[in-house]
């Protein structure tokens, strides 16, 4: 399914950013809210939990895993009526349902072979907004007891604080002589991926976490369409990759260059 979102981040924080952790229960929880873009929300929910002990050689010991499952109603979660986001001080806003929703789910913790739970899952939710969230603004977003540890959230939205699910740079860090890149995509599952082609040719910002203060400012550049291959750029040309290297990641992907 292909969905053509406005990004409206039209200057990306490239840089460590947190999101809004909320405390994670061994059961269904609603574990992090966080950005895809200002009209797209992540939402992070979490099966449950295993408790580890005995495996392998020492299950004669007696030790079993203890398990806390709690699994999420995935016909529920993916029932867009069960998403409002209401905010106080954001002008027209009122009460908003998303108009697209989006899933992708992985295994998280896994058991013995033959346990009853062989493994839990954890799911990501994207919530398409039928409008954009503007910063310094505060949201509520509500979920219809689909979680056991909260069912609602409140944030203010920073994009320059807040995690991006787009934003990809590498956390150990960059060689000194390499080139510096991070890249921005997002597949969303049965919500297809995030057009960004339009993003290619505009800025992009560094921003120092602790004052906000822009470091350094560049331009965004094309790496790939959804179903094409890598396109991979040395000494100034265009280098065509053979089918092998195509694009594997289900999305575009700009880069933003800061060596």
């Amino acid at each position: 399914m292909k969905m053509t979102f406005n990004l409206a981040i039209r200057t990306f924080i490239v840089a460590l950013l947190l999101g809004f952790w909320v405390n994670q229960l061994a059961a269904s929880d609603l574990k992090r809210v966080s950005l895809v873009a200002k009209d797209v929300l992540l939402l992070e929910f979490d099966d449950g939990h295993i408790e580890y002990y005995g495996e392998g050689e020492e299950w004669w010991k007696g030790f079993d895993n203890i398990t806390y499952h709690s699994p999420l109603d995935l016909s529920e979660a993916e029932t867009l009526a069960n998403y409002t986001i209401t905010s106080p001080d954001h002008s027209g806003w009122g009460t908003v349902t998303p108009s697209l929703i989006g899933r992708k789910s992985k295994g998280a913790e896994f058991n013995e072979a033959n346990a009853d739970i062989e493994y839990t899952l954890e799911h990501k939710i994207y919530l398409k907004l039928p409008q954009e969230m503007v910063d310094g603004n505060t949201y509520t977003i509500t979920v219809n007891d689909l979680a056991d540890n909260l069912n609602e959230f409140t944030f203010t939205l920073d994009s320059t604080r807040m995690r991006s699910e787009s934003i990809h740079v590498n956390q150990i860090g960059f060689a000194e002589l390499g080139r510096k890149i991070a890249y921005v995509s997002q597949w969303m599952g049965d919500l297809g991926h995030l057009e960004l082609n339009d993003m290619a040719g505009q800025s992009f910002n560094i921003v120092r976490y602790s004052d906000g203060v822009v470091v350094h400012t560049g331009t965004i550049g094309f790496r790939a369409e959804h179903d094409n291959e890598l396109h991979i750029i040395h000494n100034g040309k265009l280098v065509n990759m053979p089918s092998v290297l195509k694009n594997h990641t289900h999305a575009d992907v700009v880069e933003c260059d800061f060596t």
